[in-house]
């Protein structure tokens, strides 16, 4: 077999996906940070490959007016639903990464629902 890159790698006793690895890395460089990819954000990992990943410092979705306080940080692929006449607010992000968050409205014609 020729030279191939393997597609984990062994760090700690742990493997890791290569591209997964390659993602935090990327993530790294391109924001200037200086961390360790492994302890870049709240990561989670299955298998070797990473499953979930969140930066610690990114603003939460925030309802003020819950019975109790009730604030979701934002994870990767995360889809929130609730009530449009549901106060809800994000504060400031102050992270130096993107962060995309779609808003709309879902209508569900029960009628004709099946």
């Amino acid at each position: 077999m020729g030279e191939q890159e393997c597609d984990y790698q062994l760090i700690d006793g742990e493997i890791y996906f290569t591209a997964n690895l390659k993602f935090l890395k990327d993530l790294i460089a391109n924001n200037d940070l200086n961390v360790k990819p492994l302890d870049l954000g709240s990561q989670t990992w299955q298998d070797g490959k990473l499953t979930q990943f969140a930066c610690d410092n990114c603003a939460p979705l925030v309802f003020p007016n819950a019975q109790e306080p009730l604030s979701v940080t934002p994870k990767t692929s995360q889809m929130i639903l609730f009530p449009s006449w549901l106060q809800h607010e994000v504060p400031e992000h102050t992270c130096d990464h993107n962060r995309i968050m779609i808003s709309g409205n879902l209508n569900v014609d029960k009628e004709n629902a099946s």
